[in-house]
């Protein structure tokens, strides 16, 4: 039986994003683990709020919180929740300045090092 891991994605540009959820996929492939991805987009911010994040991301193991493209309301209620001990799941803040490329060794990186 594989392993299930809860991944949350939040924010980010939809591109940045999309990129994301394929690496997940292909990662998810390569490593036999099981993966449901949890994502909070930037064209809903508005109608996000603590209650309704926490009520997505309060089963994630691990959260990808994409500072870029995102307002501050949705990275400072992520740590909110977290300050208030709300969810479990351990935050990974991801700059746009990682690239592509440097975006996915990073998201390969932390699924590898959580799922050992």
């Amino acid at each position: 039986m594989k392993q299930q891991l809860s991944i949350g994605i939040i924010g980010g540009h939809p591109d940045t994003a999309r990129h994301a959820t394929n690496a997940l996929r292909e990662l998810e492939q390569s490593c036999g683990i099981k993966l449901r991805l949890v994502k909070i987009s930037c064209s809903r911010e508005r109608s996000c709020n603590a209650k309704r994040i926490k009520d997505k991301i309060v089963d994630c193991q691990l959260i990808f919180l994409f500072i870029c493209y995102s307002g501050h309301d949705i990275p400072n209620i992520v740590r909110q929740l977290k300050r208030r001990e709300s969810f479990e799941g351990r935050i990974i803040p991801i700059s746009h300045s990682l690239g592509r490329t440097g975006l996915i060794r990073m998201l390969r990186r932390n699924i590898r090092a959580f799922s050992e």
